[in-house]
This record gives C-alpha cells, structure tokens and sequence, in this order.
C-alpha cells in the first residue's frame, strides 16, 4: 500500500487546483473562439453586403462598338 506524505499530498491538491482553472480557462477561450469565429462571419458578410452596394454606385461602361 502507498503511504503519502505531507509533501506528496499538498503537491497533488497543487495539482489538482492548477488544473481545475486549466479547465476553466479552456472552457471560456472555447466560448471566445465561437463567439470571434461567429463575429468574423457576420464581418465578412456585412463587408460584402458593402461592396456589393458601393458596385452599384458605380457608373455602368458603356460598351464600344
């Protein structure tokens, strides 16, 4: 049977602390990259809602003949 000693417990709860805000932090960073890659899509898409306007602004060539 393994006998722990004081050293060896207060790593583990080290440990087992420093991982549970691993865990957090992951958790939140997970939600941010969603949210950011959502956001990149919504700028894309205004970006080209944009474009497509600023086009029509534009005078039309005139074809040559």
């Amino acid at each position: 049977m393994l006998t722990m000693n004081d050293e060896m417990k207060e790593t583990i709860s080290e440990i087992a602390n420093a991982l549970q805000t691993v865990d957090l932090l992951s958790t939140r960073l997970l939600q941010n990259l969603e949210e950011s890659t959502q956001q990149a899509v919504d700028l894309e898409g205004a970006a080209f809602r944009a474009v497509r306007a600023m086009k029509r602004l534009q005078p039309r060539e005139k074809k040559k003949r």
